[in-house]
């Protein structure tokens, strides 16, 4: 695949320079539901015009609302054209996510020495250590992450600027199966998207929740079955991980230890969480419970990232499905050395006032089609 990672290093306000005009849409493939949202272009600014969710519990067989399922290429297609129906979508201009568990993303250490024009052939090779299928059956990309950039005012010593020179490249790399790669590009044909590109969403993610900040800020997307961690400092993903827990494992917790079919544990969880219920006094001891590995995992993925690089983490930010969690946020705080919020990627962009306080609520779970919208406005 070519390009993955372009326009990841521009800044923010850059995506909104030299647009284009008309409307585009961000489509987000998940595990569990589709996303849309539909941008336009209003003198420079980017504006909201519509969104829209469609679960695939509603297609496949037995599945409930919010369950990570492996839907037919058919459903897939019925779905998206009821989304796109339902949503009042007026565009097929559109940019389309590539789900993490879809791909591979991981960091390269290269001789300082080694040049650029030798890329194509050396991360080839040093990649195969990390992907456990032959190279001829993936599509790869990559990008140099910058070192520190020297204050303003300031002037490294001769002995600083000789160590830089000589600090090993980090490259980040990613990598798509060419087979999961072709399943996206059919649902595409099928679904009559005119898409430009594909990107694996933790960039979109990343472009949507964070924007300008370059502070080192850890984002946590909490998807039905897995938690995506990304690492990000100026504005620059550093480091990634996948935690496989997601929000139905808290669902199906719940269902056993309350004795409860799975529908209504979902609704427990989603009207209670971590708060105090009357009626269902222990629903807030199992989730809590359910979520300790999460928060260990995450621990120490921060833990590991500041003594590898010597860096503080500023802040948590939490996004996806799952961050709607009642009381999630206070929960986190706790367990965290870093300050925890929720993201609000709808804050980015132009919107009708009267819709913030709903578009504060499901924002999170819009991250990554908000993302791709932003991206292919640019």
């Amino acid at each position: 695949m070519s390009n993955i990672l372009q326009d990841i290093t521009k800044s923010f306000s850059s995506l909104f320079q030299g647009q284009k005009k008309g409307s585009v849409i961000g489509v987000d493939i998940g595990s569990s539901s589709i996303k849309i949202v539909q941008l336009k272009n209003e003198n420079g600014i980017a504006v909201l015009e519509t969104y829209g969710a469609v679960s695939f519990g509603s297609y496949v067989k037995d599945a409930y609302q919010g369950q990570a399922v492996n839907p037919t290429h058919d459903q897939t297609i019925q779905a998206m054209t009821d989304l796109i129906k339902e949503s009042n979508i007026t565009t097929l201009d559109s940019a389309v996510g590539i789900p993490s568990a879809s791909s591979l993303v991981f960091l390269l250490e290269l001789p300082s020495t080694v040049s650029q024009k030798d890329f194509a052939t050396v991360i080839p090779i040093e990649a195969r250590r990390y992907i456990p299928v032959p190279i001829t059956e993936v599509s790869i990309d990559w990008w140099v992450v910058p070192h520190d950039e020297v204050l303003e005012g300031t002037e490294d010593s001769p002995e600083e600027t000789t160590a830089k020179k000589n600090k090993p490249l980090r490259v980040l790399v990613a990598a798509i199966h060419n087979e999961a790669l072709g399943r996206f590009q059919e649902v595409v044909r099928d679904a009559k998207l005119a898409t430009g590109f594909f990107e694996i969403e933790m960039f979109s993610n990343v472009r949507s929740c964070i924007g300008q900040d370059l502070s080192t800020i850890v984002l946590v997307d909490l998807g039905a079955s897995k938690t995506k961690v990304t690492v990000v400092y100026r504005g620059v993903l550093q480091d990634f991980h996948i935690i496989n827990r997601g929000s139905q494992d808290i669902t199906r917790v719940l269902s056993v230890g309350l004795n409860l079919p799975i529908i209504k544990a979902e609704e427990i969880k989603k009207k209670h969480g971590l708060n105090e219920s009357s009626e269902f006094p222990q629903a807030n001891s199992i989730i809590s419970g359910t979520l300790e590995y999460t928060m260990a995992e995450l621990n120490n993925i921060i833990l590991s990232y500041e003594k590898k690089y010597s860096q503080s983490i500023g802040s948590v930010m939490i996004t996806g499905g799952g961050s709607a969690l009642p009381g999630l946020v206070e929960y986190m705080n706790k367990k965290l050395p870093a300050p925890v919020s929720k993201s609000n990627p709808f804050s980015h962009v132009k919107t009708p006032a009267f819709l913030d306080p709903i578009l504060s609520g499901v924002g999170p779970e819009f991250g990554v089609a908000l993302g791709l919208a932003i991206r292919k406005l640019s």
